[in-house]
């Protein structure tokens, strides 16, 4: 009879950081939902999330305002200026497994470090034990993808609107994990890599997209049928459209106001702004 695939996989209830304390704050849960942001050229109901430079808190509110996260897996970077102006200040950054290089490129504080390590390098790992950043090791063998427990941990810890970076790259099947995480978030969530940027509508919502220079918007439905769709302010318009698995209607519009209007009745939909 053929083994269990999943008779030695391990899933604790819990990990904490390397040489942390009992403190609930630091643990970090293999279970559970996740939580998720949005920033830059992308905005929900046509209200732009800036920059913060406030305090960090890990969690509710800082300053009265949203807590915002960045989250850092280790997929390839194509505009590094372009990221920078999107991540800003975030109150909090987790990185997942080589995610860290980024991070560190980009001059961030980081409040964590996890993953199993399999792409991170042993001497960087090494000068992050040195600098003493927070490290959480998982096991090689688990039932989630270590951007999937990060972002886990960002609304375990308060989160409010989480941008998830270098979430894609050359293996489609951690690309597409990724984005099919975005419509499971509670909470805001953006992706981007510098030469997308994108986000999920639900029933009902409305999203502002600015004009910038060279960019294509594209509409993809992740659910069979997204009803009531509206896109005005870009080259070709739609009114009431219905997109569908399996067609590519929604593919390679550009706006030509400066900002476009998307909205949907029904359905999951993701907005993608994307560059050559």
């Amino acid at each position: 009879m053929p083994a269990d695939p999943d008779r030695h996989r391990q899933e604790p209830a819990q990990l904490r950081p390397e040489g942390a304390g009992a403190h609930p704050a630091h643990a970090v849960h293999l279970a559970g939902r996740t939580g998720a942001l949005g920033a830059g050229a992308l905005c929900y109901n046509g209200a732009e999330t800036g920059a913060s430079g406030r305090t960090r808190r890990r969690s509710g509110t800082v300053d009265g305002a949203r807590v915002r996260a960045a989250i850092f897996a280790a997929g390839e970077l194509y505009d590094l200026e372009r990221v920078r102006a999107l991540v800003g200040r975030p109150d909090l950054v987790i990185c997942a497994d080589a995610g860290l290089r980024h991070a560190q490129a980009l001059g961030l504080r980081v409040d964590l470090v996890l993953g199993d390590f399999d792409s991170l390098d042993g001497a960087a790992l090494e000068a992050a034990r040195a600098a003493g950043m927070a490290i959480v090791q998982v096991p090689v063998e688990k039932d989630k993808t270590d951007s999937h427990l990060a972002l886990e941990e960002a609304l375990r810890r308060g989160a409010e609107e989480i941008l998830l970076v270098g979430g894609s790259g050359t293996r489609l099947d951690h690309t597409l994990s990724n984005v099919l995480l975005l419509p499971e978030c509670p909470v805001p969530i953006t992706m981007t890599d510098g030469k997308s940027v994108a986000r999920v509508l639900r029933d009902g919502q409305s999203l502002a997209v600015r004009r910038e220079e060279g960019a294509y918007l594209s509409l993809v439905p992740l659910t069979p049928a997204v009803t009531g769709v509206a896109a005005s302010g870009v080259y070709w318009p739609l009114e009431g459209a219905t997109l569908r698995w399996g067609e590519s209607l929604g593919i390679s519009n550009r706006v030509v106001e400066p900002a476009a209007r998307v909205s949907v009745g029904s359905g999951c939909l993701l907005v993608i702004q994307a560059w050559d």
